[in-house]
């Protein structure tokens, strides 16, 4: 399946490591390692137990913390049209649910703003869960499911997903996978040269939510390491190139016009 980029032109894919190809192809997935050292932590906030607040600049990465049960999901209002925007999706939200404090695009779509793979909201499945082969990032087998159920985060293989039959009350599919019970993605190489800002999230040992988004162009192995430097053995690349994650300032817009088609966010309830 061919996976589309309705905002750019037409020879570009969405989050593909290849942005001159028509189709997502897998290519170089991972690029040279440098010597930036990603545990260096220059902004943060913790609360009194030591939980960490809010979004935090460590090394090349801005990374958001968050508990199972802030995260939510959306995809198209009321009329069944794409949010396509993170301040509009921000702002439907905020009139339901609470303060937005993280929104970012969930993951790869088709053309018409549609999600490339499993999409569920409030326990109701929008579109389905995909387990077919094909070209891009999305395909780059195990690609994966992060999702919510009864209060816990989990980031599992799409095959095994399938497998399992949770009941979550979110879910979103995407791929490739990161790590994977602690490894890096078996295709990634520490020699590629690809690199593009990169967001995703992963699930940390404790079963906080950890999001993450590259300040820089970074390679996938880079983004791997990332996670398991922040705790997440099992985390799921979201997008790249126009990968967008914000933490809003209550009166102040998000001024980002690329659409998207799910966006995850991270919600204080009102």
């Amino acid at each position: 399946m061919a996976i589309g980029l309705a905002c750019l032109a037409a020879a570009a894919a969405c989050g593909s490591d290849n942005p001159a190809a028509v189709a997502p192809t897998t290519g170089s997935v991972a690029a040279e390692i440098d010597a930036t050292n990603h545990s260096d932590e220059t902004t943060t906030t913790r609360s009194g137990d030591g939980t960490e607040r809010g979004l935090v600049t460590v090394g090349d990465f801005e990374r958001f913390v968050a508990e199972p049960d802030q995260v939510e999901l959306v995809w198209r209002d009321a009329d069944g049209e794409p949010f396509g925007q993170l301040e509009r999706a921000r702002r439907s939200i905020e009139a339901e649910s609470g303060t937005v404090r993280l929104i970012l695009n969930s993951g790869l779509y088709r053309p018409g703003l549609i999600p490339a793979g499993l999409h569920i909201e409030d326990g109701v499945e929008l579109t389905p869960i995909n387990l077919n082969d094909g070209a891009g990032n999305f395909h780059l087998v195990p690609n994966g499911v992060f999702f919510v159920e009864d209060g816990r985060a989990a980031v599992l293989e799409s095959n095994a997903y399938a497998a399992a039959e949770p009941t979550p009350r979110l879910a979103v599919q995407s791929g490739p996978m990161l790590t994977i019970d602690g490894a890096i993605h078996p295709r990634f190489r520490p020699t590629s040269k690809s690199r593009h800002v990169r967001n995703g999230v992963g699930v940390t040992t404790d079963g906080r939510v950890v999001f993450l988004q590259s300040v820089r162009p970074v390679t996938l192995w880079e983004f791997a390491e990332a996670f398991l430097a922040s705790g997440a053995p099992n985390s799921l690349y979201l997008d790249g190139t126009i990968a967008r994650m914000e933490a809003p300032v209550e009166g102040r817009p998000i001024f980002f016009n690329i659409p998207f088609a799910g966006m995850l966010a991270v919600v204080d309830p009102g």
